[in-house]
């Protein structure tokens, strides 16, 4: 059986309601008198009066303690009667007729033990560890203190669960309205953004404001109350123990008091951005990242939600002195000091979320944190690499499209001009949803004298560059001539105007001419040597045709190793038609 709590609990709560001391005089719940800091002043003063009060009437709080000891007793008596009722075969010395005579002799053992019981206790009253002579200020407080936080006595549980402006009361309120809403009822509050789980708040004190027409002042008092331990999180140990025992028969009930009220997960973390990088994630996907990281993992899906959830300034900094890029997951076991980071720049919303998956699939299955946090590098390496994959063929995709549309369009066929070429491309890549700027300043001229000129550069989603893009125009004159030079130029300036290495850049070559097939394949020739088409300082690993499903448009990608990381170059020869010359004036 659990121990008796200290009698000195259960009278000075008792006391404090004969003497009209909680609720409307204080203004405050009785948790809240205790588990404030604000109000620590307040309780001492009360304990004093308390003790005084014991001074000239000692027996004062005898009631409430014997209330106590017959509950006590009746629940034990039950819980023997049922764990013990005697089988058939021990009713043997009686006989049938003496089932009667058994339980009469037990119901008189257990009315002496209640006054046996009582006599003890009543003396131990007379001899509290706080009895007026030893009395230290702040000592009983204390001790109320501890049993709101640890203890499992059905006593104290009553006493708040049945006062109406307790957090108890409260938050069970909530709770049970919590399970009967579909939105929340899988759902764990912990890990709610504050956000919408102040409007589900709001959203309950409304509907009891119409039911119970209570008060604007008491609505607005509970709605903080409720403010203080769902989104701050006061109080988590109490109310985990009181609510769970509030009704232990109610499964239900159980499930979502635990999800609600006790942040037990050993690991924790935070997003961090330094812009709205999570907006689409957390709008979107909040419900399945609470979902899937239940009891493993707390979110805290910003910087704002740390603050609301009681962090301070001070764990904000040490967080950021541990970031290494912008914008990132940052994790953390039992000290936040000691967090790791995890990068994330580059990763949608969908990427980010099977992200989350893997990070809490790992702790499910006791990862130590370095563990969890290489597990999910790796991943956003691997994601980065296959994002990069997909946007580089879209994007070709995008660009032969492009390139197919100019040949249909007459004004640049028969028009020469590059940059309106060039114009032309922008306009129809920007169609497809890529950000491009023409004319940008990057790297070095092929002189090396001043920042070069890039005739196109295409940027991704992330505001990085993603790719450069020069086209020049070549004309292939009879019998079969054209500029080697100046298309070897250009592919160096390609690399000139690189000064970061993109994994990926572009060539355009606007071709007309004679013969358009064998000049795309001299091209493919010059970029398979070193010597013909050197591409800057990179080593050429080989050449590959790619198959644009088009005659007149030929594609081929050269691979180079830059500073030990393979890159690429596509070079798309585009066939133009020849500028007819203008037919002699008539004389």
């Amino acid at each position: 059986m659990q121990p008796l709590p200290n009698i000195e609990v259960l009278s000075f709560l008792n006391w404090m309601d004969v003497h009209g001391h909680a609720g409307n005089q204080l203004g405050v719940s009785p948790e809240e008198l205790f588990l404030n800091g604000e109000y620590s002043e307040l309780a001492r003063d009360l304990e004093a009066e308390y003790m005084q009060s014991r001074r000239y009437d000692p027996d004062n709080g005898n009631a409430s303690f014997a209330a106590y000891v017959d509950s006590f007793l009746g629940e034990l008596r039950q819980h023997i009667l049922k764990e013990y009722h005697p089988r058939p075969s021990l009713f043997r010395p009686y006989g049938r007729s003496g089932e009667d005579s058994y339980f009469e002799a037990l119901d008189e053992a257990f009315r002496n033990f209640d006054r046996n019981m009582l006599r003890k206790m009543t003396r131990q009253l007379d001899t509290a560890p706080l009895r007026n002579f030893q009395y230290q200020r702040g000592a009983l407080c204390d001790s109320v203190k501890v049993y709101l936080q640890h203890s499992q006595d059905p006593a104290l549980f009553r006493y708040f669960l049945k006062k109406s402006d307790s957090v108890a009361n409260t938050a069970l309120g909530f709770v049970k309205w919590v399970r009967d809403k579909s939105a929340l009822r899988d759902t764990h509050i912990r890990n709610v953004p504050s956000e919408i789980l102040e409007a589900y708040i709001h959203e309950y004190m409304w509907s009891e404001y119409q039911r119970k027409g209570m008060s604007s002042q008491a609505k607005a008092k509970k709605e903080e109350l409720l403010h203080r331990v769902l989104i701050q999180q006061k109080y988590d140990n109490y109310l985990a123990n009181i609510l769970t025992w509030a009704d232990p028969q109610d499964y239900a009930l159980n499930a979502v008091v635990r999800r609600s009220f006790h942040r037990s997960a050993r690991y924790k973390c935070t997003l961090l951005a330094e812009d709205d990088a999570f907006c689409v994630l957390v709008r979107d996907h909040w419900e399945e990242m609470n979902s899937c990281s239940g009891d493993h993992l707390d979110i805290y899906y910003s910087e704002q939600e740390l603050a609301r959830r009681g962090r301070t300034t001070a764990d904000k900094l040490n967080i950021r002195c541990n970031v290494s890029a912008y914008p990132a997951i940052y994790i953390w076991e039992y000290s936040l000091d000691e967090g790791l980071c995890i990068p994330v720049r580059g990763l949608d919303s969908d990427e980010l979320m099977e992200l989350f998956r893997l990070i809490t699939d790992n702790i499910a299955k006791g990862c130590k944190l370095t563990e969890v946090v290489d597990g999910a590098d790796q991943a956003v390496e691997r994601m980065l690499e296959n994002t990069a994959v997909n946007r580089e063929k879209n994007f070709t995709e995008a660009l032969l499209e492009a390139c197919a549309r100019l040949q249909t369009n007459e004004n640049w066929v028969r028009n020469t001009d590059e940059n309106g070429r060039n114009a032309y491309i922008k306009d129809l890549l920007e169609a497809s949803g890529c950000q491009v700027s023409d004319q940008t300043l990057s790297g070095l001229s092929p002189t090396g004298k001043s920042a070069g000129e890039v005739d196109l550069m295409v940027f991704g989603p992330d505001g990085r560059a993603f790719t450069i893009l020069e086209a020049l125009n070549i004309h292939v004159r009879f019998p079969f001539a054209w500029d080697k030079e100046y298309f070897r130029t250009h592919v160096n300036k390609v690399y000139g105007y690189d000064a970061g290495g993109l994994a990926r850049n572009y060539v355009i070559v606007y071709a007309s001419g004679l013969n358009f097939g064998r000049f795309a394949d001299e091209v493919y020739q010059m970029l398979s040597s070193r010597v013909d088409c050197p591409y800057g300082k990179a080593e050429l690993i080989g050449v590959m045709p790619v198959d644009t499903g088009l005659t007149d448009l030929r594609l081929a990608c050269a691979r180079y190793l830059r500073n030990g990381k393979e890159v690429r170059l596509y070079v798309l020869c585009v066939r133009m038609a020849e500028k007819k010359a203008a037919p002699p004036a008539e004389k």
